[in-house]
Formats: structure tokens, C-alpha cells, sequence
């Protein structure tokens, strides 16, 4: 290389001039990679706090409409009429519409069922079907809410009439003898649900995802197609290109921890809280 300049100080000063603008081009552009990458920086830690607080209130406000939906169950099933074990007379229908109303906007069905399991009073909208005298003993959450006599929220499954949901049970227990005389409940379709609370059709923009606690999939703004089904199952590992940051991050989730990740699974750069 050294002797394509020639010698002498007065080349010499040539061959400094342009180190110089070599070396303040190199600064510049190292300073402009700094700005912008701090900035970019900043702006995500922004954004990514942003929609940290986001997440977390979305879920305080999901957990206050389920907690809303069972304090109604748990009057229903304290209230005198059904104490009495009146559970499809017409005092028991007039008290059970009355928190119907209260709910409805959340959740489409309360029904009652004895200690059979059969259903005894149904409350649905307008023009749809009822299930009155249907015995719905098959259902993991109805069994389990009669043999602990405990409040269940139950994970997602396909309704009878044929719907994605999820439901909350509230076993009638009498209160002078602990006797079980049945059972008040509210379905939820969880697609209908979580779109009170954001975005779960359109997957170019911000989206919302819920699941439920064997990580199957309640509501899910990518795609319809994955609601009901299991995240770690094939069909939706697919879907992500088996992304092993959002698979971590799901883990974590479903343990109860919050966090985010920032992945790409073909789809675009994204950032997910939890």
C-alpha cells in the first residue's frame, strides 16, 4: 500500500487530510448508529413498559368481571328461595333473572341444576336454544364443583350448543345442613369475552391471546383457527414456526409469572407481554 503516495511532507499532509475526514465520517456514523440505536433503545423500553401497565390492568379488569360474574352466583345460590331448594319455580325464575341482568353483557347463560345434575332453569338470549332437563353430569367442572362443594372456574371447552367456553360453578349448599341441593352456573363464550377487553380478530395489529390453565387457547388474535387448541400441540407450533422464545415465554405465563419476549415467527418483529 505504501507506495502507491508518494513521500515527502508535503504528501504527507495530503495523506493526513484524509485520515482525518476518514476517521470523522467513521465518528459521525458511529455517533448516528449510537443516536439512533439509543433512541430506538428508549422508544422500546417506552413502548415495552407501556404495554407492560397495559397487560397488567387488562387483567386485573378480566379478573374483576369474573370475580363480578361470581359474586351473582353466589347470591343466587345463598338467596332464600333456592336455601329452600325451589330451584324452577317461578320466585326462583324472577331472582335468577334478576342476576341474569346483572351479568348478561358477560356472560350469555346462567343456568340452574339440581343435585342430579339436571338442568332445571335455563336463562339464554333471545330466539336461542334452552337446555332445560339436559344432564350435564359428563362436565368435568360440574362433577368436580359437587363432590369439593367449591365455587370452579372452569378451562375452556365446547359448549352444548357448540361454542367455545368457559363457565363458572357455584355448588347450593344449605346452609343449616350442609346438605349440596345443586347447583347455579354462567357460560361464558370466551371469543365474545376477551373482545370486550381488546383485539382477538385482527392479527396486524395490537392482538390480544388468552388461555386457559392447560394452555389451550380461549381467544386468539392471529387467527380464529387456534381457538381450542392447545398452544404446545402441533397444530399451533406450526402456526409460530415452533418459536422457542414465545414457547418460553408461554411457559412462564402459565407458571404465573409476567414477563415478555421480542421474537419474529414469520409474521413480523413483535412484542408480547403477559
Amino acid at each position: 500500500m505504501k507506495n502507491r503516495f508518494p513521500t515527502g511532507p508535503k504528501k504527507i499532509g495530503i495523506i493526513s487530510i484524509i485520515l482525518v475526514i476518514i476517521i470523522s465520517y467513521g465518528i459521525f456514523f458511529d455517533l448516528q448508529y449510537m443516536t439512533e440505536n439509543n433512541i430506538r433503545n428508549t422508544l422500546f423500553e417506552q413502548e415495552k413498559q407501556r404495554q407492560i401497565q397495559s397487560t397488567k390492568a387488562l387483567s386485573q379488569h378480566i379478573g374483576a368481571d369474573l370475580d363480578s360474574i361470581m359474586a351473582r352466583l353466589q347470591d343466587l345460590a345463598n338467596s332464600a328461595i333456592l336455601q329452600q331448594g325451589d330451584l324452577s319455580n317461578n320466585k326462583t325464575k324472577k331472582v335468577a333473572e334478576e342476576r341474569y341482568f346483572q351479568i348478561n353483557s358477560l356472560a350469555d347463560r346462567l343456568f340452574i341444576a339440581d343435585k342430579n345434575n339436571i338442568i332445571m332453569l335455563n336463562l339464554a338470549p333471545k330466539g336461542q336454544k334452552t337446555f332445560v332437563g339436559t344432564n350435564i353430569s359428563e362436565l368435568d367442572n360440574i362433577r368436580k364443583s359437587k363432590i369439593e362443594q367449591t365455587p370452579i372456574f372452569s378451562n375452556g371447552y365446547v359448549g352444548l350448543d357448540g361454542k367455545y367456553r368457559i363457565a363458572i360453578v357455584y355448588p347450593i349448599i344449605k346452609a343449616d345442613t350442609g346438605e349440596y341441593l345443586g347447583l347455579v352456573a354462567s357460560t361464558i363464550p370466551t371469543v365474545e369475552f376477551f373482545a370486550h377487553h381488546g383485539n382477538v380478530h385482527d392479527i396486524n395489529s395490537q392482538f390480544l391471546v388468552a388461555y386457559d390453565g392447560n394452555a389451550t387457547m380461549l381467544a386468539n388474535g392471529a387467527s380464529g383457527a387456534l381457538v381450542g387448541k392447545n398452544f404446545f400441540e402441533d397444530y399451533t407450533q406450526k402456526f409460530i414456526n415452533r418459536n422457542q422464545l414465545l414457547d418460553n415465554l408461554t411457559h412462564n405465563l402459565l407458571a404465573g409469572n409476567s414477563g415478555y419476549a421480542v421474537y419474529n415467527y414469520g409474521r413480523g418483529e413483535r412484542l408480547t407481554t403477559g
